[in-house]
């Protein structure tokens, strides 16, 4: 399964950012081999629309998940018209969350 997480730099032991549309990055990891890739946001600083951006981004990703804190309204019904489930992060950082994504329902 592949997830997306908001976080605050490309790095693995990044926290993970509140806000889903302006984080500056995203990590899309694989939940079966915990792998991560880095993706930059284009609409972290865009004056509107940040969420319907970011969720094309995420449909263009393959993304089958999102684990984030915030979702507005508008990107939460996007999601929920592609199948892509929101899940709300237990941890911290996005190393804890890779190494705990069964407590999030995710399995290998």
């Amino acid at each position: 399964m592949k997830i997306a997480i908001p976080v605050q730099e490309e790095r693995v032991e990044s926290k993970i950012n509140a806000a889903f549309a302006r984080a500056p990055f995203f990590a899309v990891c694989d939940s079966k081999d915990k792998s991560s890739v880095f993706k930059s946001n284009p609409a972290k600083d865009a004056e509107s629309g940040a969420g319907i951006q970011v969720f094309k981004i995420m449909v263009d990703l393959g993304v089958d998940a999102v684990i984030t804190g915030e979702v507005g309204p508008k990107t939460r019904d996007l999601l929920d018209s592609k199948g892509i489930r929101i899940v709300k992060p237990k941890r911290d950082t996005l190393k804890e969350t890779l190494a705990n994504l069964d407590e999030l329902g995710f399995s290998g």
